[in-house]
């Protein structure tokens, strides 16, 4: 509340009267006066004010922290709400959207799924392909399917073939083994052990040691082109059988009476390179001038520069040309090829020898010799040659007499950087 003063207090100066008594009347009596108004004040706020302030302050209080309450429920039912949208259209994305590892590239989830990483052309050595596998059965002579057991790697089996083979990828295997001649026999067999890209690893077997136990091995790389497993992508290698052959090329039988049985005890196999070679292709520049102007014949007997002033034909336009000569790279390799065409008024009889002279480095030049029947109108003559640390390039004719004229009809370079 506001304590309301009306008593005022009278100013007074150095030329007010010295009356005691209207002194204190005027000043120092309204001052007391103000404060015990002022302690009467006072003491009223200590009475019955103060508890009904304290009260509305109080139930201020709770409102507002009713309100906070009710704001922070209802954000975390929205936040709860949202979180469940995101976890199902996150399950419905998971159950529609497959993702699978390509060649050379590499997915890994990230802050447990949040993120996606993916790595392109990645080196892992830990994705290199391998597998060692042991066994113990044999075959006969003409049969395979030898029984395998996954011993170490990330390649598997299902029995009888190696699966999981990448493509594009070159492997060294190792395979051992050994034969028993159950029945001897007094010949030496060329056979061969047969595997399912098309492999056939020779070997001898003497069938004269009768239940000797003759050891094999094979070691050679290959890449895998047959037996595709459609559903991983990824190819089987497989053992098909041994047999061996006669001088007609059919199986031999006599093998097959003699009771040979070949065992296959290990077989490694490992993922060594990648048969892609990258191939920089060079950039390569084509230029041309076709319709140059001709060179008209004279008494005066000298080379002679061709006109190459024509229009620029497809390609590259941006041809830099000076005093009949085009302007190239010193870097360059440039393969030229130019048609001249002589032509005369008939005038004239006979063959006659032309030589034309061209660059192809800085310092030499390169002549070519051409007979012509200078009694036909028209003669065609097609340069074609190579310049390589050369600035330019043109034409030059060793002579034309009156009733000629020559012109560089087109002119093609192209430009290997």
């Amino acid at each position: 509340m506001a304590v309301q003063f009306d008593n005022n207090v009278s100013e007074w100066s150095r030329t007010t009267a010295a009356d005691g008594k209207w002194l204190n009347k005027n000043t120092i009596q309204p001052l007391i006066e103000r404060t015990e108004i002022l302690r009467d004040a006072i003491n009223d706020m200590t009475g019955s004010s103060v508890p009904e302030l304290k009260a509305q302050l109080e139930t201020e209080k709770q409102v507002r922290a009713e309100a906070d309450t009710a704001e922070h429920t209802a954000r975390s039912e929205a936040d709860d709400a949202l979180r469940r949208d995101i976890d199902g259209l996150s399950e419905q994305i998971g159950d529609t959207i497959n993702l699978v590892e390509g060649q050379g590239i590499k997915l890994d989830e990230v802050d447990g799924g949040k993120y996606l990483k993916i790595s392109a052309n990645y080196n892992d050595g830990d994705n290199t392909t391998y597998g060692i596998f042991s066994s113990t059965s044999g075959a006969g002579y003409g049969k395979g399917g030898w029984e395998l057991t996954e011993s170490n790697g990330n390649l598997t089996t299902d029995g009888t073939e190696i699966l999981g083979l990448k493509d594009n990828k070159v492997y060294h295997i190792e395979i051992s083994g050994h034969f028993v001649v159950n029945t001897p026999n007094d010949t030496i067999i060329s056979a061969y052990l047969l595997d399912s890209n098309g492999k056939k690893l020779y070997f001898n077997v003497d069938t004269s040691n009768s239940e000797l136990v003759v050891p094999v091995s094979f070691a050679y790389s290959f890449i895998p082109t047959t037996n595709l497993d459609t559903t991983t992508g990824t190819y089987k290698y497989k053992l098909m059988k041994w047999t061996s052959m006669d001088e007609d090329g059919h199986e031999d039988t006599e093998a097959e009476e003699s009771a040979i049985s070949l065992f296959i005890t290990d077989i490694s196999i490992h993922e060594v390179a990648n048969k892609t070679i990258s191939v920089s292709i060079p950039d390569v520049k084509l230029y041309g001038l076709a319709n140059n102007s001709s060179l008209a014949g004279s008494q005066t007997v000298g080379t002679k520069t061709l006109p190459i002033d024509g229009t620029a034909m497809t390609g590259n336009t941006d041809i830099q040309i000076e005093n009949n000569s085009i302007k190239i790279k010193s870097d360059g390799i440039y393969n030229c090829n130019a048609v001249v065409v002589i032509t005369g008024s008939g005038a004239l009889t006979g063959n006659d020898t032309f030589t034309f002279t061209v660059p192809y480095s800085n310092s030499g030049n390169m002549n070519f010799t051409h007979i012509l029947d200078i009694s036909k109108v028209t003669n065609t003559v097609c340069i074609c040659w190579q310049a390589a640390d050369c600035t330019h390039l043109d034409i030059k004719v060793d002579k034309l007499p009156v009733g000629l004229s020559a012109k560089i009809e087109y002119i093609q370079y192209t430009e290997t950087v």
